[in-house]
């Protein structure tokens, strides 16, 4: 029976935790602006094929806040309020993703950078 309390106990203070911890629409926005800079950044102006895409990504280059802006325009994000958690869904420039928050965090399953990022 103290097993059973301990545990109840444990699993209490773990739901407060993600609770007092749970990140908002505010943090997600954040997220989701921080994944598209960190795109920008990663793009080799080196490596691109067209005239077009190389003056875009110079242009995104030379004012990265104008270009999250921008690309940010593009992309539908539905935040969901859960008790515990907060679960956010992305979709724009034919890619979907859904990701999850809690503890401060974003975990998105199968969206390659998007996973265990950091809120």
């Amino acid at each position: 029976m103290r097993r059973f309390i301990v545990l109840v106990g444990l699993l209490a203070l773990v739901a407060l935790a993600a609770l007092v911890t749970k990140p908002g629409a505010d943090d997600a926005e954040a997220h989701l602006s921080a994944i598209l800079r960190a795109q920008v950044d990663r793009q080799d102006i080196a490596q691109q094929d067209d005239v077009i895409g190389t003056a875009a990504l110079i242009g995104c280059k030379l004012r990265p806040g104008d270009c999250v802006d921008l690309l940010r325009r593009g992309i539908d994000m539905t935040v969901t309020d859960h008790t515990l958690y907060t679960r956010v869904d992305i979709d724009g420039f034919d890619r979907q993703a859904r990701c999850y928050g809690a503890f401060g965090r974003f975990w998105c399953p199968g969206s390659g950078d998007m996973t265990g990022a950091e809120g």
